[in-house]
């Protein structure tokens, strides 16, 4: 019998992201030994950057595109949904996912 442990975590953050902090976050959660993300997908909302910047992987494949822009009456704000194994400690992935903030 097959026992995974799959959970699914939104974050969501409506003060921009700073980009280069982003990417770091992503790359130190896919590189990670203690969970395996298999699926994921969202929006970024990067300081100074009218484009919306979507997002999806699948295991350790990433793609990204930016070619449509935030409108006047958007709600400007970064979400996230990670599917995987052993994401069982939400409150630090939220915690992890706020640090991206712009300063």
């Amino acid at each position: 019998m097959l026992n995974y442990n799959l959970k699914t975590v939104v974050l969501s953050e409506s003060r921009p992201l700073d980009k280069e902090k982003v990417d770091a976050w992503i790359h130190d959660l896919f590189v990670s030994d203690d969970i395996k993300v298999l699926s994921s997908k969202g929006i970024f909302n990067f300081i100074y950057c009218d484009y919306i910047y979507e997002f999806e992987s699948n295991s350790k494949t990433f793609n990204s595109k930016a070619d449509q822009y935030w409108q006047n009456d958007d709600d400007r704000k970064s979400v996230v949904i990670l599917i995987g194994e052993n994401l069982d400690n939400e409150i630090k992935y939220h915690k992890d996912f706020s640090k991206c903030i712009a300063n």
